[in-house]
């Protein structure tokens, strides 16, 4: 769809959009504006209305829950997400912190990504975007526009670029990466209480030293090292989890879909144990919680229903610049303990 937008854009009748445009900000200039959404998006000046509608939103935010959401409120169709037309959040460093298109691009470093003729297409959009914010053109198999701003986020003063109609296919780019040391207790050592406690503190750890780097793409680079299967922190059964104090799942190494959503803290297990509550708000009050419960098993077949008895443990530290606290948890099936 966006392949003749230089086109049809010459066709346009400039002066009224410009005008138009001109005409709604100054309307509302505190408040976000009737949206341009996503399913409007026909040509450059829709296209940039759409991407400063969604800066507005995102700035107006001011609840660090309502940030964190962002990651899954801003794939709504048709609203957020209409065809190849969405928006990405770009890190200083080239880390993609949301892709709103596809999950599986998120964590991703594109800094260096070059369009069919050999530009270094995210670097120009960068540099249009510090000088105010402007149109890249890049070459896609055919001739598309993107429009990048530089977006605040009204909680939590995180910066990004915001970018929307770069469809390029991001699976080639690398995973972003940043230099984390091998705990001294790995995943695959966890085979009793000890070792999962120093599993899991040692996952706090480096997680609290990504929240203080001055590279916001340390965050990301940490959850893609904890993600990555057979890494030192993700091996079998044993993984991590991640949990903010409003109780939104920051981060799940084996159920992504749960990441930006409210963590049910009211669940219970197949005793009627309501274990989030009792492990993730313990470790809140209390900085960190042992308990006992039944689990779905991801290496076990046949216990979706009942689970399998697990041990967890979770701890809580305090999210810098922000009164927001931060669960970091894993847990061992029993089992596998004895």
């Amino acid at each position: 769809m966006m392949a003749d937008i230089r086109k049809n854009f010459r066709k346009e009748r400039r002066s009224r959009f410009a005008a138009l445009l001109v005409l709604l900000l100054a309307a509302a200039p505190t408040a976000v504006a009737a949206k341009t959404t996503a399913d409007k998006v026909s040509d450059q000046e829709s296209l940039k209305a759409f991407v400063i509608d969604a800066k507005r939103h995102i700035e107006s935010l001011t609840n660090y829950n309502d940030v964190i959401a962002l990651r899954e409120t801003l794939r709504e169709r048709p609203t957020w997400v209409a065809g190849d037309i969405y928006l990405m959040f770009v890190l200083a460093d080239g880390s993609v912190g949301l892709h709103a298109g596809d999950r599986a691009f998120q964590g991703k470093n594109i800094l260096d990504m070059r369009d069919d003729r050999g530009v270094e297409v995210v670097k120009k959009m960068m540099e249009a975007a510090d000088n105010g914010g402007g149109f890249v053109d890049y070459v896609d198999g055919v001739l598309k526009t993107s429009y990048t701003v530089k977006a605040l986020t009204g909680a939590g003063n995180i910066s990004f670029y915001l970018v929307g109609g770069y469809s390029k296919d991001l699976s080639s780019a690398p995973a972003a990466a940043m230099a984390i040391p091998t705990p001294a207790v790995t995943a695959a050592d966890v085979v009793d209480k000890d070792t999962l406690v120093a599993f899991v503190e040692a996952a706090a750890a480096v997680y609290r030293r990504a929240y203080e780097s001055d590279n916001q793409g340390d965050i990301i680079a940490v959850r893609n090292a904890f993600r990555r299967k057979g890494g030192p922190w993700r091996a079998g059964s044993i993984y991590l989890w991640l949990v903010g104090s409003k109780g939104v799942t920051l981060f799940h190494a084996t159920e992504r879909f749960r990441e930006g959503k409210p963590t049910d803290m009211d669940r219970v297990d197949s005793n009627g144990l309501p274990f989030p509550k009792l492990l993730i708000g313990g470790a809140l009050r209390e900085g960190r919680k042992f308990l006992r419960y039944y689990y779905d098993d991801p290496e076990i077949l046949g216990d979706e229903d009942t689970g399998s008895p697990k041990f967890g443990y979770a701890v809580s530290f305090n999210a810098p610049k922000s009164d927001q606290k931060v669960v970091v948890g894993s847990g061992i099936y029993l089992q596998a303990a004895e």
